[in-house]
């Protein structure tokens, strides 16, 4: 699992540097930062012998050229809300969540925000999940540092085993979400409720962290649903085929 900590417009260049000691403390050295601070002696200081973190950080631009480099994003949200109706920031708790995450195989982002603001949400809609770390409901915000050494930790001392089928590539979940609005428009789903369901079913098959074949069966479910309503194809998604059954290791001989 190669795993990227990405800071989304950081404001103090000691905590950048304190977040690079601590994602060394657990062997991660892969940092990104977005329209970041500057990096000068104070972040290097507190970096302490985190030097090459530092210096092999990437600097992006946006956060949304970042998340197209990505093929799973969790966010990290102060304001998450579990009865949010639009689905945005509903949370996942990352020690239920890590044994998961820990299991993709390709790139995942662990996204922190500002730390006046946090992230927005634009930023929080290109994320597969929205993860949360309890705290105090009279304090609920963290420190910068503090709150990426405590998600270091949740992932790094939980057990976990790995993945018997490959994961979904972000690819393959472009389609699976393109073909779901495609569907959301067949049966004339009103466009402002659209909107909100589209991100639900972004946050389900989020927390699901589907597979290769999972990923198939519902395609094949929701192209067949297409074809029915003689709303197939869709552009882009012509060529998509489900598998052959008989190469389906979860399929029962």
């Amino acid at each position: 699992m190669p795993l990227h900590v990405v800071l989304v417009e950081p404001q103090y260049p000691g905590n950048v540097g304190a977040v690079a000691r601590v994602m060394l403390n657990f062997g991660v050295d892969k940092l990104v930062l977005v329209k970041p601070c500057p990096i000068d002696n104070e972040a290097r200081d507190r970096a302490v012998h985190a030097q090459r973190v530092l210096d092999g950080a990437v600097i992006a631009d946006s956060f949304g050229d970042v998340a197209k480099r990505m093929d799973f994003i969790a966010a990290f949200a102060a304001r998450s809300f579990a009865k949010d109706r639009s689905h945005l920031r509903n949370p996942v708790y990352l020690r239920e969540f890590a044994p998961k995450l820990r299991a993709i195989e390709g790139n995942v982002a662990l996204v922190f925000g500002r730390e006046d603001d946090g992230l927005s949400n634009e930023e929080v809609a290109l994320a597969d999940v929205v993860m949360q770390i309890p705290t105090s409901p009279a304090y609920k915000s963290m420190n910068l540092s503090h709150a990426v050494g405590v998600a270091m930790y949740e992932l790094f001392s939980t057990d976990f085993a790995a993945a018997n089928v490959p994961p979904a590539s972000e690819a393959e979940k472009a389609v699976l979400f393109k073909a779901f609005a495609a569907v959301l428009d067949a049966i004339g789903l009103p466009e402002h409720r659209k909107i909100h369901t589209e991100t639900m079913f972004r946050r389900v098959i989020g927390r699901a962290v589907l597979s290769k074949w999972e990923y198939h069966r519902l395609m094949g479910v929701q192209a067949g649903t297409l074809k029915r309503l003689k709303k197939w194809p869709v552009k882009d998604l012509a060529d998509w085929a489900e598998p052959d059954d008989a190469g389906d290791p979860e399929e029962p001989r």
